[in-house]
């Protein structure tokens, strides 16, 4: 319970009101979470345990992880799409960078890659 008080076991996903979607989504509820993040984000959960075959509590902490990160890289790209290239959206091509990086040791840890 605390833990979860503490948001030690929680993934953060985008609030309705930030998003720069918000005016053009059908599921936009003011105040709440992405429901489409969320959605995601439990189907990449499922799909990773289910395809490789991942269990106990290290697998699952990766899978956690792996997810939020592409959930984090999609939500970097949309909004690069919807406000365009700009001086300050320049710095997300790094961003994107770092987060696939940080991806691509995640599933490699996870033994989930071509060369595992």
């Amino acid at each position: 319970m605390s833990a979860l008080k503490h948001g030690f076991f929680r993934a953060g996903f985008m609030l309705c009101d930030r998003c720069v979607m918000n005016t053009r989504c059908e599921k936009f509820r003011p105040g709440a979470e992405c429901v489409v993040e969320k959605k995601a984000y439990d189907w990449l959960v499922r799909a990773l345990v289910e395809q490789y075959g991942l269990e106990g509590l290290a697998d699952q902490i990766f899978v956690w992880r792996a997810a939020m990160y592409l959930i984090r890289i999609a939500r970097a790209e949309t909004y690069e799409s919807a406000v365009g290239v700009t001086e300050k959206s320049a710095l997300w091509g790094a961003y994107i960078s770092r987060l696939d990086n940080t991806l691509r040791g995640l599933l490699n840890d996870l033994a989930v890659t071509r060369l595992k």
